[in-house]
């Protein structure tokens, strides 16, 4: 059981704030150094200045700042509210409808389960960022299982009514939240919610973050002194058996590797894969599309596009991973061929030294055909049963492994902990 819970949200209010598409932004860890500049120019009260802040004190005086000026009101009474993104994608009209609420951090492990592995870096950084604002701001995009889809009727007889936020973000995906304030229309959405597993897709490293600082503050003494505090964590729940789920393959270009020959490589990858010439990109992923275990694999210069297609009797590198994590694409390519040919293994991948991650394959082609990089790989989106799969086994993908789109926005509704640090030993 999950112990969710409604509650007492802050969000945005426009008269103070401006115009909701000046201050809400993509999750942190998709802000990139230029778009946090435009960010942070659009509005004094973007989200940018707090969840992008490396100066985590300035972050905090800055959010209490915007509290008592107004800009960020809360609620008057405890809420769920609902979540709908609607988008297209290979120009097909797409929407998806969730519910944001409360989840408890007790027994986490047991009832919230992830497949990513976390890096310290990022955990430490939002560890900091969340010691000085004791808010919840990002969202968790995570996931329930609920094949009657009662909820799904329960959320859609609530946005019958006009929502009370409408904001349409920089990649055309328009965003809308209901509160619900009626007690019983929730209680009948967290009944059937309530006792299911969840599982995260979006969010790692914050709902770690939210783990650490839990216990950290149970070390120090300190006790909740409402719904709203260290022990429960902010998430956004969307039905997996919904049709509004979308995953999108991450790219890889390969760098700075010394003493690299593109023939001899090629060589070597015989022994475990068949590789076969393709005349282009386009050839390259329209034959991924096809439901066969490949990789696409892109040399230069000039650029060179090859097919993968392992020989499965060779591949006894993957004898070592759970059955779960073998027929992930991202695994045929960091263990059987990275970490086995070009001596890339999880250290290298963890600083990033040797990889970078690209969600369009025209930008990795671009980055070998310059010379940046010496070669670039192709991969198919990992599906949703497979990262079902590993969650339920305990199994940790490599990063990067799963890219949720659209993204879940940064600032519809933020959740300030309230925390009794008096001693009470």
């Amino acid at each position: 059981m999950a112990n969710l819970y409604p509650f007492r949200g802050y969000r945005f209010n426009p008269e103070k704030s401006g115009e909701l598409d000046r201050v809400v932004t993509q999750p942190y860890d998709k802000i990139s150094v230029s778009l946090r500049q435009d960010y942070q120019k659009r509005s004094p009260y973007n989200a940018a200045h707090i969840i992008c802040n490396s100066d985590y004190e300035a972050a905090g005086k800055r959010l209490k700042e915007w509290i008592a000026e107004g800009a960020l009101a809360r609620d008057d009474s405890p809420c769920l509210y609902v979540y709908r993104q609607t988008f297209q994608i290979e120009k097909e009209s797409v929407e998806r409808t969730g519910v944001i609420c409360l989840v408890s951090l007790e027994h986490a492990e047991q009832t919230v389960k992830g497949h990513e592995r976390v890096l310290d870096g990022p955990l430490q950084d939002r560890l900091q960022l969340l010691k000085a604002t004791e808010m919840n701001d990002g969202l968790i995009f995570s996931l329930f299982s609920d094949t009657t889809k009662r909820s799904d009727r329960l959320l859609d007889l609530v946005t019958t009514a006009a929502p009370a936020v409408e904001v349409r973000d920089d990649f055309e995906v328009t965003h809308h939240v209901w509160p619900i304030r009626d007690k019983e229309i929730n209680a009948k959405i967290l009944q059937i919610i309530d006792p299911l597993t969840l599982y995260i897709a979006d969010g790692h490293h914050r709902f770690e973050t939210a783990c650490t600082y839990a216990r950290q503050c149970r070390e120090k003494g300190w006790r909740p002194s409402a719904v709203e505090s260290f022990d429960k964590r902010m998430m956004a729940l969307f039905n997996m058996e919904g049709t509004g789920l979308r995953i999108l393959p991450t790219h890889r270009a390969v760098k700075g590797l010394a003493d690299f020959h593109q023939r001899v490589f090629l060589e070597s990858l015989k022994s475990d894969f068949i590789v076969e010439k393709q005349s282009s990109l386009e050839d390259v992923r329209s034959k991924l599309e096809i439901e066969t275990k490949r990789l696409g694999l892109v040399l230069g210069q000039p650029e060179r596009f090859y097919l993968l297609s392992p020989l499965k009797e060779n591949l006894r590198s993957l004898n070592k991973l759970a059955p779960s994590a073998r027929n992930l694409d991202v695994n045929l390519l960091h263990v059987a061929i990275l970490e086995q040919f070009l001596d890339i293994g999880p250290k290298e991948l963890a600083t990033q030294s040797n990889v970078e991650y690209h969600r369009d394959p025209g930008s990795v082609v671009d980055r070998v055909r310059s010379g940046d990089c010496q070669m670039g790989f192709f991969l198919r989106p990992t599906k949703l049963s497979q990262v079902r799969a590993c969650s339920e086994a305990g199994v940790k993908m490599p990063q990067k492994s799963t890219d949720f789109f659209p993204k879940l926005l940064t600032g519809l509704v933020f959740s300030r902990m309230e925390i009794d640090k008096e001693n009470l030993g």
